[in-house]
């Protein structure tokens, strides 16, 4: 009862929305002086997570609430980077243990947990609740921390909010030691092509190409999904070098069957069909085009038995 009618209402909607978590200025300036916070403490109704910072037992303290905790340990201007930020844009479908805190240099937090703060002198945008990198800092970020995933973050990206290339070749212009940089470029660049992946770009070189193919439509929106070669009826997808497991693969299922239910053929294929059996992919996608009224002469390449 006692916690109910001395925290204010507008207070314990601004916990709400920051998943339970408050700092000391927070409910200072919502009216709670000091010595109720302290009571509320020593009442197991609010409990310390670090110096002036504060989860309400009423809230469920999750992954979300530690994230909330981070920032606000961190304090003004302070945001979620790395893992964290691509988790909150849908990048990385698990939340990472660790928690990246972007903060002013000119602070040095102490506390422990499972933050991690980086000082910087130039902080970016933020963006969002709770406040994070943009979009295009986060790939970056995580590009920066695992280059072999670039392709990766990009390419969801695309997929979940119809990100621009050029929003991402404006953020790298900010980091010119970034690692990768050029080969990120290079894979943006291709991109503004309409090859959406290192894949799609040696289906263009040792498929379509050599073979005569009609060179299919790139990236098109159909319904909520995006189409890596469309050919009209056809439609062909391409799974990267990892392909596609667990959720990704319920995920390619109901694509597929969405396409179909407009009469539209799905052909699927990996890295090692494009790389090792270019010829065979040419020979299947010709023979679906046919029997789909699209008659294709393919042109037999210098690898063709």
């Amino acid at each position: 009862m006692f916690a109910t009618t001395t925290v204010p209402d507008d207070l314990l909607d601004l916990a709400e929305s920051q998943a339970g978590v408050v700092n000391v200025e927070q409910a200072r300036k919502a009216g709670v002086p000091l010595h109720v916070i302290k009571r509320l403490v020593r009442d197991e109704m609010w409990f310390p997570i670090a110096r002036g910072v504060y989860r309400i037992a009423r809230f469920e303290y999750g992954w979300e609430s530690r994230a909330w905790a981070g920032v606000l340990i961190g304090g003004t201007d302070a945001m979620l980077g790395g893992a964290a930020a691509g988790y909150l844009w849908g990048l990385l479908e698990i939340p990472p243990e660790t928690i990246r805190v972007k903060i002013p240099s000119s602070r040095n937090p102490t506390s422990r947990g499972p933050w991690v703060f980086e000082r910087c002198r130039n902080l970016p945008k933020a963006h969002g609740k709770p406040p994070r990198l943009t979009l295009p800092d986060a790939i970056l970020e995580l590009s920066r921390d695992e280059p072999d995933k670039a392709q990766r973050w990009i390419g969801t990206a695309m997929r979940l909010h119809n990100t621009s290339v050029t929003s991402i070749l404006r953020a790298i212009e900010q980091y010119p030691s970034l690692p990768g940089r050029a080969v990120l470029i290079t894979m943006l660049e291709d991109q503004k092509r309409g090859i959406d992946s290192r894949l799609e770009k040696e289906y263009e070189h040792r498929v379509e190409r050599p073979h005569g193919l009609p060179r299919g439509q790139r990236q098109q929106r159909s319904g909520r999904h995006r189409i890596d070669v469309s050919y009209g009826s056809l439609i062909v997808e391409l799974d990267g070098l990892l392909g596609h497991d667990g959720e990704g693969r319920f995920r390619d299922m109901e694509r597929d069957n969405y396409q179909l239910l407009r009469g539209k053929v799905t052909l699927r294929f990996g890295w090692h069909d494009v790389t090792q059996r270019a010829c065979e992919v040419a020979q299947q996608v010709a023979s679906v085009l046919a029997f789909m009224a699209q008659p294709t002469e393919i042109s037999p390449c210098h690898l063709c038995s």
